[in-house]
Protein backbone atom coordinates (compact mmCIF):
# COMPACT_ATOMS: atom_id res chain seq x y z
CA UNK A 1 0.00 0.00 0.00
CA UNK A 2 1.42 3.38 -0.99
CA UNK A 3 1.42 6.32 1.39
CA UNK A 4 -0.20 8.69 -1.10
CA UNK A 5 -3.21 6.46 -1.70
CA UNK A 6 -6.41 7.63 -0.04
CA UNK A 7 -7.74 4.20 0.88
CA UNK A 8 -8.88 4.22 4.50
CA UNK A 9 -7.14 1.87 6.88
CA UNK A 10 -9.12 -0.57 8.96
CA UNK A 11 -9.04 -0.38 12.74
CA UNK A 12 -6.83 -3.48 12.90
CA UNK A 13 -4.31 -1.95 10.48
CA UNK A 14 -4.33 1.32 12.39
CA UNK A 15 -3.85 -0.49 15.71
CA UNK A 16 -1.00 -2.60 14.30
CA UNK A 17 0.71 0.50 12.89
CA UNK A 18 0.31 2.37 16.17
CA UNK A 19 1.62 -0.58 18.23
CA UNK A 20 4.67 -1.05 16.00
CA UNK A 21 5.43 2.66 16.19
CA UNK A 22 5.09 2.67 19.98
CA UNK A 23 7.35 -0.39 20.34
CA UNK A 24 9.99 1.20 18.12
CA UNK A 25 9.89 4.41 20.14
CA UNK A 26 10.06 2.49 23.41
CA UNK A 27 13.18 0.62 22.23
CA UNK A 28 14.81 3.95 21.40
CA UNK A 29 13.84 5.34 24.80
CA UNK A 30 15.33 2.30 26.55
CA UNK A 31 18.58 2.70 24.60
CA UNK A 32 18.80 6.40 25.39
CA UNK A 33 17.97 5.75 29.05
CA UNK A 34 20.75 3.16 29.27
CA UNK A 35 23.19 5.52 27.60
CA UNK A 36 22.34 8.39 29.94
CA UNK A 37 22.53 6.14 32.99
CA UNK A 38 25.88 4.72 31.85
CA UNK A 39 27.35 8.17 31.30
CA UNK A 40 26.16 9.37 34.71
CA UNK A 41 27.65 6.28 36.38
CA UNK A 42 30.99 6.63 34.58
CA UNK A 43 31.26 10.31 35.48
CA UNK A 44 30.30 9.62 39.10
CA UNK A 45 32.88 6.84 39.38
CA UNK A 46 35.51 9.12 37.83
CA UNK A 47 34.77 11.91 40.29
CA UNK A 48 34.87 9.50 43.24
CA UNK A 49 38.17 8.12 41.97
CA UNK A 50 39.64 11.60 41.62
CA UNK A 51 38.65 12.50 45.18
CA UNK A 52 40.09 9.22 46.45
CA UNK A 53 43.31 9.70 44.46
CA UNK A 54 43.74 13.21 45.81
CA UNK A 55 43.27 12.36 49.48
CA UNK A 56 44.96 8.96 49.55
CA UNK A 57 47.68 9.28 46.93
CA UNK A 58 48.56 12.85 46.10
CA UNK A 59 48.13 14.58 49.46
CA UNK A 60 50.24 12.11 51.49
CA UNK A 61 53.01 12.23 48.88
CA UNK A 62 52.88 16.00 48.87
CA UNK A 63 53.21 16.09 52.66
CA UNK A 64 56.11 13.66 52.51
CA UNK A 65 57.94 15.74 49.90
CA UNK A 66 57.37 18.98 51.80
CA UNK A 67 58.60 17.35 55.01
CA UNK A 68 61.69 15.96 53.26
CA UNK A 69 62.46 19.29 51.58
CA UNK A 70 62.11 21.15 54.89
CA UNK A 71 64.38 18.59 56.56
CA UNK A 72 66.97 18.93 53.77
CA UNK A 73 66.77 22.71 53.89
CA UNK A 74 67.28 22.74 57.67
CA UNK A 75 70.16 20.26 57.41
CA UNK A 76 71.88 22.23 54.67
CA UNK A 77 71.49 25.54 56.50
CA UNK A 78 72.70 24.05 59.79
CA UNK A 79 75.85 22.65 58.28
CA UNK A 80 78.16 25.10 56.58
CA UNK A 81 79.15 22.70 53.85
CA UNK A 82 80.42 23.29 50.38
CA UNK A 83 78.00 24.28 47.62
CA UNK A 84 77.84 20.71 46.32
CA UNK A 85 75.33 19.65 48.95
CA UNK A 86 73.16 22.72 48.44
CA UNK A 87 73.22 22.02 44.70
CA UNK A 88 72.06 18.47 45.46
CA UNK A 89 69.22 19.85 47.59
CA UNK A 90 68.18 22.23 44.82
CA UNK A 91 68.19 19.38 42.31
CA UNK A 92 65.98 17.34 44.65
CA UNK A 93 63.63 20.29 45.01
CA UNK A 94 63.40 20.69 41.25
CA UNK A 95 62.64 16.99 40.81
CA UNK A 96 59.97 17.13 43.49
CA UNK A 97 58.39 20.19 41.89
CA UNK A 98 58.40 18.46 38.51
CA UNK A 99 56.73 15.34 39.90
CA UNK A 100 54.09 17.35 41.76
CA UNK A 101 53.43 19.56 38.73
CA UNK A 102 52.99 16.46 36.59
CA UNK A 103 50.57 14.98 39.14
CA UNK A 104 48.56 18.20 39.14
CA UNK A 105 48.48 18.14 35.32
CA UNK A 106 47.19 14.57 35.31
CA UNK A 107 44.56 15.60 37.86
CA UNK A 108 43.44 18.52 35.71
CA UNK A 109 43.14 16.35 32.59
CA UNK A 110 41.24 13.70 34.56
CA UNK A 111 38.89 16.32 35.96
CA UNK A 112 38.29 17.70 32.47
CA UNK A 113 37.51 14.18 31.22
CA UNK A 114 35.01 13.68 34.07
CA UNK A 115 33.37 17.00 33.26
CA UNK A 116 33.14 16.01 29.58
CA UNK A 117 31.49 12.68 30.44
CA UNK A 118 29.18 14.46 32.89
CA UNK A 119 28.21 16.93 30.15
CA UNK A 120 27.49 14.06 27.76
CA UNK A 121 25.31 12.47 30.43
CA UNK A 122 23.47 15.74 30.91
CA UNK A 123 22.93 16.05 27.15
CA UNK A 124 21.64 12.47 26.97
CA UNK A 125 19.27 13.18 29.86
CA UNK A 126 17.92 16.31 28.17
CA UNK A 127 17.44 14.36 24.94
CA UNK A 128 15.67 11.64 26.93
CA UNK A 129 13.24 14.15 28.42
CA UNK A 130 12.53 15.75 25.04
CA UNK A 131 12.12 12.40 23.30
CA UNK A 132 9.93 11.04 26.09
CA UNK A 133 7.68 14.09 25.74
CA UNK A 134 7.39 13.57 21.99
CA UNK A 135 6.64 9.87 22.38
CA UNK A 136 3.97 10.64 24.96
CA UNK A 137 2.36 13.21 22.65
CA UNK A 138 2.44 10.72 19.76
CA UNK A 139 0.79 8.07 21.92
CA UNK A 140 -1.90 10.53 22.98
CA UNK A 141 -2.44 11.50 19.35
CA UNK A 142 -2.68 7.82 18.34
CA UNK A 143 -5.21 7.16 21.11
CA UNK A 144 -7.26 10.18 20.03
CA UNK A 145 -7.19 8.89 16.46
CA UNK A 146 -8.49 5.51 17.64
CA UNK A 147 -11.24 7.16 19.67
CA UNK A 148 -12.21 9.30 16.69
CA UNK A 149 -12.41 6.23 14.44
CA UNK A 150 -14.54 4.43 17.03
CA UNK A 151 -16.89 7.42 17.32
CA UNK A 152 -17.26 7.59 13.54
CA UNK A 153 -18.05 3.89 13.46
CA UNK A 154 -20.67 4.31 16.20
CA UNK A 155 -22.24 7.24 14.36
CA UNK A 156 -22.43 5.28 11.12
CA UNK A 157 -24.04 2.34 12.94
CA UNK A 158 -26.61 4.62 14.58
CA UNK A 159 -27.43 6.31 11.27
CA UNK A 160 -27.87 2.86 9.67
CA UNK A 161 -30.24 1.85 12.50
CA UNK A 162 -32.20 5.07 12.13
CA UNK A 163 -32.48 4.56 8.35
CA UNK A 164 -33.84 1.02 8.86
CA UNK A 165 -36.60 2.19 11.17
Amino acid sequence: MFMNEKTPMTNEQTNALILSSIKKQQRGLKLLTGTALGLWLVSTMGIVFLIWAYFFTYLPKEREIIYRLDKEANASSASASPSGESEKARTGQKQAMFIMTRAVGIGIVSTAACVAVLSAGMFATIMLVIWNRRVTLRQINANLTQISAQLKELQSRESEKAARQ
